[in-house]
């Protein structure tokens, strides 16, 4: 019998699995990709191909437009919802007639954003320059600081020092973990993250497709 890591992902059947895809990161490999999923919109998470998703199943690989996930050895794909989740504000929509000043849509943000981290993974440093906070031995974090362009990063409703602790619900206390998901912020279109300021928890929702242009303009 052939196994999953053989078998054509592009052509597995819907899952069972009571999950929701709330957004993709995807890459030319579907062993390369990103995926933000959980059990409803807003208990979704960002996970990397091989990360282990509620429900037991492993995320095998993904594609622009689903995920497919290894369940037990039998691939199933999950799909990106076809109209906005609950809770999620639907994207603005598209002009009859696009003026030569017409602000980007979302969509195009994001694609954008995306071009940008492709040509250089370390866009989002000349926003955000993150450094890494350890307590006891353990990491707690990342502290933020305005990179070369502290606009953009005033813009995010993020403050100098903030301590950032968390992506997503995701805590940031695994130094490879937390690293892999500080790089992928580049790559959403908003990502909801948690700060230590002035010694309080609070959340603040980043809009990283607002700053798409400057992110998406070479040096």
């Amino acid at each position: 019998e052939a196994s999953s890591a053989t078998v054509d992902g592009s052509q597995a059947p819907a899952t069972s699995l009571a999950l929701v895809l709330s957004g993709i990161i995807a890459s030319d490999d579907p062993r390369q990709g990103y995926a933000i999923v959980g059990e409803s919109a807003a208990t979704a998470r960002m996970h990397a191909v091989g990360s282990t998703l509620p429900g037991g199943a492993r995320l095998h690989s993904v594609y622009p437009d689903r995920v497919v996930l290894d369940r037990n050895g039998s691939l199933e794909s999950l799909a990106l919802p076809k109209r906005p989740l609950a809770g999620l504000a639907p994207a603005p929509p598209a002009p009859a007639a696009a003026a030569p000043t017409a602000a980007p849509s979302g969509e195009a943000q994001l694609e954008q954003m995306k071009q940008a981290m492709q040509r250089d993974p370390s866009a989002l440093s000349e926003v955000i320059r993150a450094q890494q906070v350890l307590a006891a031995g353990r990491q707690r974090g990342f502290r933020v600081y305005p990179g070369n362009n502290p606009r953009a990063f005033s813009r995010l409703g993020l403050r100098p020092g903030d301590l950032i602790t968390a992506v997503n619900g995701t805590p940031l206390d695994d130094p490879a973990r937390g690293e892999e998901i500080m790089r992928t912020l580049g790559s959403a279109a908003q990502a909801r993250v948690t700060v230590v300021r002035n010694g309080r928890d609070t959340d603040v929702m980043l809009d990283l497709a607002a700053i798409a242009g400057e992110l998406a303009t070479p040096p």
